[in-house]
């Protein structure tokens, strides 16, 4: 990327403020990171579980991080690569790779189904350099998030082309997992906010509903595609006490409005979204 950070200053003070104002001024260009955080949160609920144990190989150490990238136009109309965090916990090469490994973490929410089948790479960095990175790794996270990924991610778990499984890559094994001598070597795609939420929405329709397969299909084939007429049959179903109903809605939104779930504005984003339903394949794609 062009933009460079010059002349971070000399004491502690100086550098934390002048990382604050980058940060400030990153994330005030960038408003669709919060529907996007809606979206994400609400479908991975990543909040540090152990997700593989030391038994693991290429166990990760300690509680990292989880990144993809973003491909995201700012305010100004600037397109740029923005490094976004999926959760964070304990993870292993054996738990991305192995359909059968599973740790005495439950799955209730459906997290490690999610991570195991995520279309988009998935980079595990260590805690050591992400949550708790000094001043100029901060700052390269924000401006060069690909070089920073490729310098201190320990591995980084990518679904195979035919998806018949996930394959992680990472350095070479001497490496593993603190010395981080050589880049990651693959080359760090970045993905559009649509692919990413689409990714989001098609995870959570697999794994994320109490509802499955064709009984899924059923109740979102049942919803009309009409305004007025949804809004009739929601209230007149009680659907706004329905678990699956209301998570449609969740991952409908995805503009910058604070709307509540009964809002016009919220049924509408749902009809957009209903109108994408691909019952042949439980996705979100047409």
């Amino acid at each position: 990327m062009s933009e460079q950070v010059t002349n971070p200053g000399n004491s502690s003070h100086d550098r934390g403020t002048k990382l604050q104002r980058l940060i400030n001024e990153y994330y005030n260009r960038l408003p669709q990171l919060k529907s996007i955080s809606r979206i994400s949160g609400d479908t991975l609920l990543l909040d540090g579980a152990p997700y593989a144990s030391s038994s693991h190989r290429l166990f990760s150490g300690d509680a990292s991080s989880l990144y993809t990238v973003l491909k995201l136009t700012d305010t100004k109309g600037k397109t740029r690569d923005v490094l976004y965090k999926l959760g964070w916990g304990e993870f292993s090469k054996d738990f991305f790779e192995n359909p059968e490994v599973t740790t005495w973490f439950p799955d209730e929410n459906g997290a490690q189904r999610i991570l195991k089948n995520f279309p988009l790479d998935i980079y595990c960095v260590s805690q050591q350099s992400s949550y708790f990175a000094d001043e100029k790794t901060k700052i390269q996270q924000l401006l060069d998030p690909k070089k920073y990924l490729a310098k201190k991610a320990l591995f980084v778990a990518r679904r195979k082309e035919d998806n018949s499984g996930t394959d992680v890559i990472y350095r070479d094994k001497d490496e593993y997992p603190r010395k981080l001598l050589s880049p990651l070597p693959v080359e760090i795609p970045s993905y559009t906010q649509e692919e990413f939420i689409k990714a989001l929405r098609d995870a959570a329709l697999k794994f994320r509903f109490e509802r499955s397969g064709q009984d899924l299909v059923d109740f979102i084939n049942s919803m009309p595609r009409d305004f007025e007429t949804l809004k009739k049959y929601a209230s007149d179903n009680n659907l706004f006490q329905d678990y699956d109903f209301m998570r449609l809605i969740r991952l409908s939104v995805v503009d910058d409005g604070n709307y509540g779930f009964k809002s016009d504005e919220s049924l509408k984003s749902l009809i957009e979204l209903l109108n994408k339903f691909n019952p042949e394949n439980l996705t979100f794609d047409r």
